[in-house]
């Protein structure tokens, strides 16, 4: 999974006050998720078939679940600043999983617990922070996966690849919008990002207590 290995791409020249809070707060739950999502298996080349499945159905549930709330309930100043209509992911998960000809309504009972009704937009950064730092990482994943003898023809891993070439240039441009945030409303980010984190491993562990 990718959450984590943001940290080994790339830095900016932003403020990170409030990305380093983030991450100061946060490192306990980010460092139990990565064991979930079988960054050593990846990092190792080792990721099997399965444990790929795994991840791409943890992924598409937490992102059709919390995806267009978090940019619904962000400012209208950050979400143009953003440019949400081009962060969509949930339609390249679909891809992964049309690709490993899965039927969606396998997995209708495996939603997350939704936990933004009446959030403030900070918590949505905060919470929407752990989601874009996941496709960060996943230049890396996509790298490791490339050259895993498990996975040969036919996989384009979508979500892995979600942003192109312009993958650097979004993360940059939203620690733009969060490290502007006034000090006040810090708490609201990290609360959110704590919510988004223990989402992703209540489903991560459910994956793993199913077969499809």
């Amino acid at each position: 999974m990718s959450f984590g290995l943001c940290k080994t791409v790339a830095s900016t020249n932003y403020n990170l006050m409030l990305q380093e809070k983030l991450k100061a707060e946060t490192k306990e739950q980010h460092d139990q998720l990565e064991k979930l999502m079988f960054v050593g298996d990846i990092m190792s080349r080792k990721l099997t078939i399965e444990q790929y499945r795994n991840l791409v159905f943890t992924n598409y549930l937490i992102h059709k679940q919390y995806e267009n709330l978090i940019h619904a309930t962000l400012s209208t100043v950050d979400a143009n600043q953003l440019d949400l209509a081009n962060r969509q992911k949930t339609t390249s998960l679909l891809a992964d999983i049309e690709e490993l000809g899965i039927n969606t309504d396998e997995l209708e009972d495996r939603n997350a617990t939704t936990l933004l009704n009446n959030a403030t937009a900070a918590y949505a950064l905060g919470a929407m922070y752990v989601l874009e730092g996941a496709t960060l990482g996943g230049s890396v994943i996509y790298k490791q996966l490339k050259l895993n003898p498990n996975f040969e023809d036919g996989f384009n891993f979508n979500y892995y690849t979600v942003y192109g070439k312009e993958l650097l240039s979004k993360w940059q441009n939203f620690l733009q919008v969060l490290n502007a945030l006034p000090d006040i409303a810090h708490q609201q980010a990290i609360d959110g990002a704590n919510m988004m984190f223990e989402q992703i491993a209540k489903v991560a562990k459910l994956q793993k207590e199913q077969t499809v």
